[in-house]
């Protein structure tokens, strides 16, 4: 079998979408159907015929792993609508599955807004629905470099943010206030030690805001993908020396 194919599966009939293999891995291309029925058959049988044999598959996943101590043959049934399946033999699928769930991720998810702990520790620097906002300070037209000019925004200790997650994503901000007119250069940086380490290796990402745009908008953040145990600051940077801003950050998490 190539890997990975395409299959078009037709509304409420069994389709034979892979044949003589031990393995696979399934991918829900189409999402039309109301329900994907998954049913196999040891190579050489006859082919099932009703709906009843099937059971549920892609519940609460858009890929499936199948594996068998014998050759079989496997069939798909879409319920509603005709839909569409990937089916791969090797890590082929399981990495387009697994970016096509990081997609999905990022548009259908739960965003949960960050600002500043009241007492921050060694790892814990985040609070969840605090109104407490963040603060960044500047140097002279340039980034703040004086202790504590940056602001501490996720932690070790942070995240999962919720249980069983292994991974989040910092992807927007609100700004609260500003002591400056002029524009504000926001670097976001990320590392597993030290702020210097991250900006050594060129973990970061920037923003830039004028004064006119602080009107508690949110703005989005082209931001990696960061396992658990990342930490993450926000320098600034503006043309007015110690210029402040307050901010608040929004996260979800993979």
């Amino acid at each position: 079998m190539a890997n990975p194919v395409q299959v078009f599966c037709p509304k409420d009939e069994w389709k034979k979408v892979a044949i003589n293999i031990r393995g696979a891995n399934l991918y829900r291309e189409d999402t039309s159907p109301n329900l994907y029925l998954y049913t196999y058959r040891l190579t050489g049988e006859a082919e099932p015929t009703s709906r009843l044999e099937g059971v549920p598959i892609f519940i609460g996943s858009v890929s499936e792993e199948i594996n068998s101590p014998e050759a079989i043959d496997i069939y798909i049934m879409c319920i509603g609508s005709d839909g569409k399946v990937i089916v791969g033999n090797g890590t082929g699928l399981s990495l387009i599955a697994e970016g096509v769930s990081i997609l999905e991720n990022h548009f259908i998810n739960r965003e949960l807004w960050y600002g500043k702990k009241a007492v921050q520790t060694a790892t814990e620097w985040a609070d969840e629905f605090a109104l407490t906002s963040y603060r960044a300070i500047s140097g002279n037209a340039d980034f703040g470099s004086d202790p504590n000019d940056e602001a501490q925004l996720i932690g070790t200790g942070d995240m999962p943010i919720f249980a069983g997650q292994t991974a989040f994503k910092v992807f927007r901000i609100m700004v609260s206030d500003s002591s400056s007119a002029t524009p504000y250069l926001l670097r976001f940086i990320w590392s597993l030690t030290t702020m210097a380490d991250g900006l050594a290796a060129d973990q970061y990402t920037s923003l830039m805001i004028s004064f006119q745009d602080f009107s508690m908008t949110p703005f989005d953040l082209v931001f990696p993908r960061l396992e658990n145990g990342y930490k993450v600051w926000c320098q600034c940077k503006n043309s007015v020396d110690n210029a402040t801003i307050d901010f608040f950050v929004g996260a979800f998490g993979f």
